[in-house]
């Protein structure tokens, strides 16, 4: 569990643990910020830019949106959320918000994506998912459910035994009908095993769901095996579907 604090400067949100550093730099406007040079990453994602910069010993992350202002927001409450309730992810630097953009910097996680160690199939594949297996179980039983759940959103840092979960936008907190996010949840990450493991996605994620059982203190498994089956053939189809359009995955 970890708690942080902010300082406000009108628009601009700042971590107090990192208000020295932006200070230092003179990126206590967002003006500054916007306009910092060499970035080290570079991504477009539909509405949002991704950019990263080295800032000293810092390595920050930050998400420009310029449409669904309201889903940056949300990411910011949610990274707060979750390390509050003991789950890692990464963490939040700065936010801004006006009428046209919205800006969230957070610093780059340790480690290295799930999906990766698991595609190479190395002795830490089974350390991984046990992992993750463990976290989301965990995860649900606190009535907290990602909704874009799948493997690539998943870093194990090996040197601190951390696992993170990013991209948090969509986390919901105690929603009215639980089983159907659950159900959502673990029917995503079963495709991503389908999508990225190709013939050992069966073995692996039968391993996965014995540790989530395990971890979750699930009783109607049969049951609920069933729906993550049903909803998981579906967003394939749809995943199908959007491809033959053109559409961006």
């Amino acid at each position: 569990m970890k708690t942080f604090e902010f300082y406000k400067l009108e628009n601009l949100i700042i971590n107090k643990i990192y208000y020295q550093v932006f200070q230092k730099n003179n990126l206590l406007n967002i003006h500054s910020i916007e306009n910092l040079k060499n970035p080290f990453y570079i991504k477009k994602k539909r509405y949002r830019l991704i950019r990263a910069f080295k800032i000293d010993n810092l390595s920050l992350f930050i998400k420009k949106y310029e449409k669904n202002l309201e889903e940056a927001e949300s990411e910011w409450e949610n990274l707060q959320l979750l390390w509050d309730m003991g789950f890692s992810t990464s963490i939040p630097i700065f936010f801004y918000k006006d009428s046209s953009i919205a800006l969230i910097g957070t610093e780059e996680v340790s480690g290295k994506i799930c999906l990766e160690i698991i595609k190479e199939n190395s002795e830490k594949t089974q350390i991984v998912i046990e992992k993750i297996a463990e976290f989301l179980g965990n995860f649900h039983k606190k009535n907290l459910f990602h909704q874009d759940c799948y493997l690539n959103h998943f870093y194990w840092d090996d040197e601190s035994k951390t696992l993170y979960i990013l991209d948090v936008s969509r986390v919901i907190e105690n929603p009215l009908f639980p089983l159907k996010y659950q159900i959502k949840d673990l029917s995503q990450l079963a495709f991503s095993f389908e999508v990225y493991l190709g013939k050992e996605a069966f073995f692996w994620w039968k391993f996965f769901w014995e540790n989530y059982v395990k971890n979750y203190g699930l009783k109607n498994e049969k049951f609920l095996k069933v729906l993550v089956n049903i909803k998981k053939l579906l967003i394939r189809r749809r995943t199908i579907k959007k491809f033959l359009k053109g559409e961006e995955l």
